[in-house]
């Protein structure tokens, strides 16, 4: 009989992981389990749970125990909502930052040296990018949970945006449902949402990994930082904006720096890539500047620390102040395109370039000298596909000009271009917390003022004035790519072109938002009921590399899509220029 069972119940995950892979039924799923090299034998032991296979437990197990015991000691500590300003309005901060201390005792552990002095009060700062991060990981889970201390229909005209009973909400159900699970080591939570474990312990290892890196590199650098960026030796680093970037990596993501106090900060951008791309694009911006002698044209410091990791000026965005000023912006526009289009960039879109009066500077270069599709030019036919291809190749492929992107199930067409984009006109539904860390908190949605797209050379609020400013760009740009054809210009651009041979450059194999909403998904409550339902997610994104016939260079990028992913990481793919 048990027999059967484990028979009905495999089906039944064959079924589901088909439906993932090959919805459609076109052979899709029999060509993922050949080129995995699966037979009915090895899916047993892929779908079944280990524990009725009598398995070990798996190392990081022996991680989540100590985690568990951390929030057993801590079941009885105060409770304080009044307390710690920077966790506030993190939602479930007083059930997780049991979690987030005993992380941090352990990077103590590792890295003693980093408690030393002022460093000490760095990493309490550095914690609470750990607080919030766990909290996106299983926020929503635990709010699954925390909403059955409720009547079903409260929790319903709580999420349809109706105030708490009274228009204030307590915390004693709250405090109560954090400490009944404090006191069992959140083992009904893992039981009920099993991934959740696993990524605990992965988010918690990626971040002392991430903050003993920084820090370290922070005490190496002082003199560096304060050569090339004037932030005084002896300036305490104040705050750590870690939420900048995707996750790539092992988590790693751009954070900005602030040292010094609020009246006069410095401000700086770490990136725990390799920079040589962007400080290569700056030796290229100041080269043009000599060609213009226009003072209104420049770029800004890029410091590079090996091909680990380096530092980046922070760039303060502003709005033109007046008619010329604007001319200006759209004039250095036009340059900027120019040159994008020489040097091959694409995701040149608003949130990658910064408007600054009359600069517009790209702080993100690294998308340059992506290869380009080849129409048939022998054909001479300049209509249909062909045509069609020269658009491709055109200036139009940088993504800085207005261009649709469709975008979600209804397939809206929005403007994320650097030129195109507009200022929301007010604030939007998105998903968020309601009531947060109270007896009422429900994940629902939430209405909220988008960002201003950083690119626009207006106030927040104001109408994109691109319109009446065509000409300036055509100018700019005819100017910058005309004296990129002369000598001696030309062959000071080339000998600048060939200073990037080696460096390391992303290959966009797939657009971010297709990662980030299968990580969204695969991070819901039903995702996170058992370990299948996550994978069977994430396993749509082998649905392309099997569309070809044979096993091909898809295939490994599907693989290592799929590692990082499983991980909580977007996937990131670099190439060395100048390689194969």
């Amino acid at each position: 009989m048990r027999s059967l069972e484990l028979s009905e119940s495999l089906q039944r995950e064959i079924r589901r992981w088909k439906a993932a892979v090959d919805p459609d039924d076109v052979g899709l799923f029999a060509r993922r389990l050949q080129w995995e090299g699966l037979d009915e034998d090895d899916l047993e032991s892929l779908l079944m749970p280990a524990s009725s296979r009598g398995e070990a437990s798996p190392e990081w197990k022996r991680e989540l125990d100590d985690l568990c015991a951390a929030c057993r000691a801590a079941a009885s500590r105060p409770f304080s909502p009044k307390g710690r300003s920077d966790s506030l309005e993190i939602a479930f901060s007083f059930l997780l930052q049991p979690i987030v201390d005993r992380t941090v005792d352990r990077l103590r552990e590792e890295c003693p040296e980093l408690f030393i002095g002022s460093t000490s009060k760095t990493v309490e700062i550095a914690a609470v990018s750990l607080l919030r991060r766990l909290s996106e990981v299983c926020g929503r889970a635990f709010a699954e949970d925390f909403a059955e201390t409720r009547p079903v229909g409260k929790t319903l005209v709580l999420r349809l945006g109706a105030p708490p009973p009274g228009g204030h909400s307590g915390t004693a159900i709250y405090e109560a449902w954090c400490r009944r699970h404090l006191e069992n080591g959140l083992q009904r939570l893992l039981e009920r949402f099993p991934p959740l474990g696993r990524l605990m312990v992965v988010v918690c290892g990626q971040w002392r990994q991430n903050a003993a890196n920084l820090l370290r590199r922070l005490q190496a650098d002082r003199d560096v930082l304060e050569e090339r960026f004037g932030i005084f030796r002896n300036a305490p680093l104040t705050g750590i904006d870690w939420e900048l970037s995707d996750p790539h990596r092992g988590g790693q993501r751009v954070a900005l720096l602030v040292f010094g106090d609020a009246t006069a900060p410095f401000r700086v951008l770490y990136k725990p890539k390799d920079m040589r791309m962007e400080a290569r694009f700056q030796d290229v911006v100041a080269e043009v500047g000599r060609w213009l002698g226009d003072p209104s044209w420049r770029g800004f410091d890029v410091v590079c620390r090996g091909a680990d990791y380096g530092y980046a000026a922070f760039v303060e965005g502003r709005p033109c102040a007046d008619a010329a000023e604007r001319s200006a912006f759209y004039r250095n526009a036009g340059r900027l395109l120019a040159l994008l289009h020489l040097l091959g960039a694409t995701d040149a879109h608003c949130a990658n370039l910064i408007a600054a009066g009359p600069l517009l500077h790209l702080i993100d270069a690294e998308t340059l000298f992506q290869s380009r599709s080849s129409p048939d030019r022998e054909s001479g036919m300049a209509e249909g596909p062909h045509l069609l291809g020269r658009m491709g190749e055109s200036v139009l492929r940088c993504g800085f000009l207005p261009v649709w992107t469709l975008v979600g199930g209804d397939k809206a067409a929005i403007d994320i271009s650097a030129m195109g984009a507009k200022s929301p006109a007010g604030s939007v539904p998105v998903p968020g917390w309601l009531h947060i860390n109270t007896d009422d908190m429900v994940w629902a949605e939430v209405s909220r003022q988008p960002d201003h797209p950083p690119s626009l050379p207006v106030p927040f609020g104001t109408s994109n004035p691109l319109a009446g400013h065509v000409g300036d760009i055509e100018a700019g740009f005819d100017e910058v790519y005309r004296l990129a054809m002369r000598e001696p210009h030309r062959k000071r651009l080339l000998a600048a072109v060939r200073a990037f041979d080696g460096v390391s450059h992303r290959l966009v194999l797939r657009a971010t938002r297709v990662y980030a909403l299968l990580q969204d998904a695969a991070l819901a409550p039903e995702a996170l009921s058992d370990a299948n339902s996550r994978a069977f997610i994430l396993e749509k994104l082998a649905r392309r590399c099997l569309l070809d016939s044979q096993k091909g260079p898809l295939w490994n990028v599907f693989q290592a899509e799929l590692r990082d992913m499983e991980n909580l990481d977007i996937p990131y793919f670099e190439h060395g220029l100048g390689g194969d």
